[in-house]
């Protein structure tokens, strides 16, 4: 009846380290793409059975309450998944072309971390204004724990990120439907 939010993040851990360990040249079917790959070493954890998570809950998929929860745990798995990869930066070394690219990726985990509430000034370089994650919704949700989570791994994603950069230029991502 809980969502076992340590469980979530020590699996968050696991898999992006055995993703970023599964990058070699050898795997891809033209040099371009692999020379993409080891200069950004992106890699591609994403959600699986969320929308049952949110209906074992009784949270209809257009609701408030499944879009807050919905986001909260993408969001933990984004950040807690850049500070995983903060953490092999330093034992390894950040991405190839991280230092062309520091500037520019601190930006986005700075505005990451704002739609996430872990930072509250305003966003850098967007013309629009995200949707932010309704930590008030959450808690009256019975969630304070994701919510802590949440700006948490943010906050640890940014301060790990700006010692050590990244070893992945792109952690997480959402499938589109069908696949």
């Amino acid at each position: 009846g809980a969502f076992r939010i340590d469980d979530f993040t020590h699996t968050v851990a696991l898999i992006q380290m055995v993703l970023e360990a599964s990058i070699h040249w050898g795997q891809f079917p033209t040099k371009q793409i692999a020379e993409r790959s080891h200069y950004f070493r992106t890699t591609g954890l994403g959600p699986a059975n969320l929308a049952s998570l949110l209906m074992a809950a009784g949270y209809p998929y257009d609701s408030r309450e499944a879009r807050a929860l919905a986001a909260a745990i993408q969001g933990i798995m984004t950040g807690y998944s850049y500070y995983v990869s903060s953490l092999m930066a330093q034992k390894i070394s950040p991405f190839e072309k991280y230092s062309l690219n520091a500037e520019h990726m601190l930006r986005v985990i700075r505005n990451h971390s704002r739609v996430a509430g872990a930072m509250t000034d305003e966003y850098e370089g967007l013309s629009y204004e995200p949707i932010k994650v309704d930590h008030e919704l959450l808690t009256e949700m019975g969630f304070e724990d994701i919510s802590k989570i949440l700006r948490d791994a943010w906050n640890l994603a940014y301060e790990s990120g700006t010692k050590f950069g990244y070893r992945n230029a792109q952690v997480t991502v959402v499938a589109p439907t069908g696949t």
